[in-house]
């Protein structure tokens, strides 16, 4: 799966991600524009992160579970 996705959904780190955070603020319009996993229920599988970083198809993700508190998160 990771060679797939390096092979045919490669994506360049963003311009929003590539910035000092001191220069410019971030834009959300920017974040929204590239490439996201939502995983919804994901429990503690960290799996997908390290699949898409890997393979750089991927670089902003949202998880969420309603089953984990924000203290089991950290």
């Amino acid at each position: 799966m990771g060679g797939y996705l390096k092979q045919n959904h490669q994506e360049y780190m963003p311009a929003w991600l590539s910035r000092p955070a001191a220069n410019k603020p971030l834009n959300i319009g920017e974040v929204l524009s590239s490439r996201i996993v939502y995983y919804p229920g994901y429990g503690d599988d960290g799996s997908p992160v390290k699949l898409f970083n890997q393979s750089h198809s991927c670089h902003f993700f949202i998880y969420a579970d309603y089953g984990i508190s924000q203290e089991q998160s950290r």
